[in-house]
This record gives structure tokens, sequence and C-alpha cells, in this order.
């Protein structure tokens, strides 16, 4: 066995847990963007009034930047793939 083989299959290891979590994270996210495409697309009641259309708009927009949030903010100041702030783009 050499001397590396410990270091690389633990690296390995934790690479393959974070590819795993960064597909999860990603596939959530996406998901959340597939919804709220389809909700613009479908829109508010239109015989609502233009008054109550922007309201219902705005609630919308919240509850999807909430459901985001919820995805998104384990991550904030960590060192996962899943946070980009400082590396390099």
């Amino acid at each position: 066995m050499h001397i590396l083989y410990p270091l690389a299959t633990s690296y390995l290891s934790l690479r393959t847990s974070w590819d795993e979590q960064l597909l999860n994270w990603a596939t959530s996210v996406k998901a959340i963007y597939d919804e709220a495409v389809a909700w613009v697309e479908q829109g508010p009641d239109p015989h609502a009034s233009p008054r109550m259309q922007k309201l219902v708009r705005v609630a919308q927009q919240h509850a999807f930047e909430q459901r985001l949030w919820q995805v998104c903010a384990p991550y904030v100041n960590t060192s996962t793939p899943m946070q980009t702030r400082g590396h390099a783009r």
C-alpha cells in the first residue's frame, strides 16, 4: 500500500460527499426556480384588480425568496462548494 493511499481515499470520500451535497443543493435551487418560472407564466388572477395582482406577485416573490433562503442559508459563510464569496470567478 502506498503511503498516500489513506489520505487519497479520505479526500475522495470527502469529495464524493461534497459532490452529492452540491448536487442535492443545485437540484433544490433549480426546482424552486422552475416553480417560480411556472408561476410567472401563469401569473395572478387576470380578473383581479391591478393593485391586487401586484400584491399577489410581491407575496409570491417573497414566498419563493424564503424557500430559496431555507435551501441556501446553511451554506452562507462556509467554505462549501455552494459558497462563492472570496473565490476566483
